[in-house]
C-alpha cells in the first residue's frame, strides 16, 4: 500500500546531522540546512533529497544556523568564534566574520534585509552587516553567556537570553535597551517571540517557560516586567 501522507520523508546524510534550518516562508528555495559535530554544513534540495551537498566546513562542531528572510543566505557558527556566510543559489561560502571570543552560542538575522545578530559566551551580543563583513554594534547588556536570540517578523527589537537568567530587549532603530530583566533565578536557555509580538516565552533550566506579554517589556522602564524578585508568569 502508499505511505500515509504524513510518514516521514528521510533525508540521507553521511554524518550526524544535530541542527537542521528552513528558510522563511515562502520558500525562496526547497532547501534544508543541517550541521553537526563534524563541523560540517549540508543543504539538502527536497526535490533531490537523497544527495546533500556539503558548502564546507567549520573546525569543530556547528552550534547554530540561520537564514536570511528571502531564502537567499545561511550563517553558521561554532565553538572557536566563527560565523561563516553561505550563498544558497551558488552553494559557496562567502565570508566569516570573527568578533567573539570562544564559543558562539545562537544567530538570528534581523527583519527582511541582511543583519545578523550573534550571541556568545563572551557575554555580547555582536550585530553584522552581512554584506559589508562587519560588525555594526556590539550589545553587552546580558549578564553572562548568551544562550538565545529572538528578532520580532518585523526586525523592530531583537531579544537575547543568558545563563545567568537575565532577558534584553533592544530596539534596533536605537539599540537601546528597552527592557532588561534580571531576577529570574534560573538559567535561561531559550526565546521566542510570538508572530504578533503579542508576547515573548523564555525557556529555563528548572523546566519551565516564562510567558511576558510584550507591552510589559516595551511600554514602561527598562527592568520594569521583571525586576529582582518579580517572576513573569510561568507556564
Amino acid at each position: 500500500s502508499p505511505p500515509h501522507p504524513a510518514a516521514p520523508h528521510l533525508l540521507s546524510s553521511p554524518g550526524s546531522v544535530r541542527l537542521l534550518a528552513l528558510p522563511g516562508r515562502p520558500l525562496a528555495l526547497p532547501l534544508v540546512a543541517g550541521g553537526g559535530n563534524q563541523g560540517a554544513i549540508l543543504v539538502w534540495d527536497l526535490q533531490h533529497p537523497d544527495a546533500p551537498v556539503t558548502l564546507g566546513r567549520h573546525d569543530n562542531a556547528v552550534n547554530d544556523l540561520a537564514w536570511s528572510a528571502d531564502g537567499q543566505l545561511l550563517a553558521s557558527c561554532d565553538n572557536q568564534g566563527a560565523i561563516r556566510l553561505w550563498q544558497a543559489a551558488t552553494r559557496t561560502e562567502t565570508g566569516a566574520l570573527w568578533g567573539h571570543r570562544g564559543w558562539i552560542s545562537s544567530l538570528t538575522f534581523v527583519g527582511p534585509g541582511r543583519l545578523l545578530a550573534s550571541g556568545g559566551y563572551d557575554g555580547t551580543v555582536c550585530v553584522w552587516d552581512t554584506e559589508a563583513h562587519a560588525v555594526r554594534q556590539v550589545l553587552r547588556e546580558c549578564e553572562g553567556p548568551v544562550r538565545d536570540l529572538a528578532a520580532t517578523c518585523d526586525g523592530q527589537y531583537l531579544a537575547a537570553v543568558s545563563e545567568k537568567g537575565n532577558l534584553v530587549v533592544w530596539n534596533t532603530a536605537t539599540w537601546r535597551a528597552e527592557a532588561n530583566v534580571t531576577g529570574l533565578g534560573n538559567e535561561l536557555f531559550s526565546v521566542a517571540i510570538a508572530p504578533d509580538t503579542s508576547f515573548l516565552a523564555a525557556g529555563t533550566g528548572a523546566g519551565e517557560i516564562l510567558r511576558v506579554a510584550w507591552k510589559d517589556l516595551v511600554d514602561g522602564p527598562p527592568g520594569r516586567a521583571a525586576s529582582a524578585g518579580e517572576k513573569p508568569e510561568a507556564k
